[in-house]
């Protein structure tokens, strides 16, 4: 059984939240299955197991998520993942399906569909749900008259290529629940391959290369990593592997660089080697900093380092040569801009 789980958070705003709340989600999930793979930052799929432990088990869950996190949370227990996301997308729908609805409060709604009355269900739920189609092409059969997965799945796939073109197949196949997607466990590293165009060539510079490309990735997602791992296999067959631990997230290309190639002078290797790859692990979001410039201990200490060049000026400077600058005309632009547009620059300031 598979359960399909819809988390309402505060809006997140910038992507490190939402690797925050995913990798939160994942620890919390995790706890009760390793099988899950995430659909969004909120949104996850969850292998259960056996129909009769994964109801407890999602009960369980349920429970626990929705005091948890946000405002309110969805949970849709269904044989299949199709049929899991379709029964949380049905939303003010579900009332279509009571028999489907386990338990609803304020903070969310606890959908189950058992496998023996999955097939009827199936072919009574709205177009709107059959999710892993393209909207052009579910806006496209509703403008037809189609209503429900059964009324596409009751012609063949020749009647209803006249209307879909080759995406036919696909909508015939989901609409008869046929949709293979195994699930994956959540990625926890990245991993750079070292790569070298031939053997006679500087393996300083593939190392080089690589601990820049493991930089940008981690950049382009705002990530830090807390462990470096440069490993491979040797010339005669056996594996290797160096470890570095970061007390901090890492992310600056000239600190991986670096201590990648420490970590090659650890290994004390006598021949490039057959096959190497870079890795980061420990992957944690990178914290935000954002400088201070209106607070009062900040207006503070700026205004003391400008009364400290102020008084260094007074001292090299003449008396008074610093007081001309408030004396000095008005520029030619100025003195037009006024002409110009009288109300917007008053004229009488400059005459």
């Amino acid at each position: 059984m598979i359960a399909f789980i819809t988390v309402d958070n505060e809006e997140i705003v910038e992507q490190h939240h939402a690797y925050a709340l995913r990798k939160s989600l994942i620890s919390f999930y995790q706890q009760f299955t390793p099988y899950l793979e995430a659909y969004s930052p909120r949104e996850f799929f969850l292998d259960l197991g056996k129909e009769e432990a994964a109801w407890p088990l999602a009960h369980r869950i349920w429970e626990a998520l929705i005091p948890a996190y946000g405002q309110k949370a969805t949970l849709a227990l269904a044989p299949s993942k199709l049929l899991a996301r379709a029964l949380s997308l049905l939303g003010t729908r579900a009332a279509l399906f009571p028999e489907l609805v386990l338990e609803e409060k304020p903070q969310g709604t606890l959908l189950f569909l058992s496998s023996d009355r999955a097939g009827a269900v199936q072919r009574r739920l709205p177009l709107e749900v059959l999710w892993p189609l393209e909207l052009k092409l579910r806006e496209h059969l509703l403008k037809l008259g189609f209503q429900t997965w059964g009324e596409i799945a009751a012609l063949s796939p020749a009647k209803l290529k006249t209307h879909l073109g080759q995406d036919a197949y696909f909508a015939w196949d989901l609409s008869h629940g046929k949709w293979v997607n195994s699930l994956n466990l959540p990625q926890e590293s990245i991993r750079i391959p070292v790569y070298r165009e031939d053997e006679d060539a500087d393996l300083t510079a593939a190392l080089e290369t690589a601990a820049g490309k493991l930089a940008q990735v981690l950049a382009a997602r705002w990530l830090g990593c807390r462990e470096l791992i440069l490993a491979g296999v040797s010339r005669e067959g056996t594996l290797f592997m160096q470890k570095r631990l970061f007390t901090e997230p890492c992310s600056s290309g000239a600190c991986l660089a670096d201590e990648t190639f420490r970590l090659w002078q650890k290994l004390g290797l006598t021949a490039p080697p057959k096959e190497m790859y870079l890795e980061a692990g420990g992957l944690e979001p990178m914290a935000a900093k954002q400088l201070n410039l209106f607070g009062n201990q900040a207006a503070r200490a700026k205004e003391e380092q400008l009364n400290r060049l102020l008084a260094r000026l007074r001292k090299d400077y003449p008396a008074g040569f610093l007081d001309r600058a408030g004396n000095r005309g008005k520029s030619r632009r100025e003195q037009m801009l006024a002409f110009y547009d009288p109300w917007r620059f008053r004229r009488e300031a400059y005459e």
